[in-house]
């Protein structure tokens, strides 16, 4: 929970279609999954993903415990949205959305 501590910097990705490697990658139990992959880092200093259909940088308000999961709530503090088919994993399985809203 380091990573997401109040105060501290972090990312949401909104993968492409064809990334659904990329989305095998990060769900492997390996620490450090950035080590492989070509990215560069926002002003905060945290990794930013090319060919994804959307990144949104966030900064962590608070965090509270959910049961076997935790939920953060964050500040938005920039975001790019392009347009393309986005990847989402539903039900145990991959599917692909059509997002038809362009660049913001």
């Amino acid at each position: 929970m380091a990573y997401f501590a109040p105060g501290r910097a972090h990312n949401i990705h909104v993968l492409a279609r064809e990334q659904e490697a990329l989305a095998l990658h990060f769900a492997d139990s390996r620490a450090d999954k950035f080590s492989s992959l070509n990215y560069q880092l926002n002003a905060a200093g945290v990794p930013l993903l090319s060919g994804c259909v959307a990144h949104f940088e966030c900064r962590t308000e608070m965090w509270h415990a959910g049961g076997d999961h935790i939920i953060i709530i964050a500040r938005l503090e920039r975001f790019a949205v392009f347009f393309c088919f986005f990847l989402l994993f539903y039900r145990g399985q991959f599917i692909y959305i059509s997002l038809a809203i362009g660049k913001i």
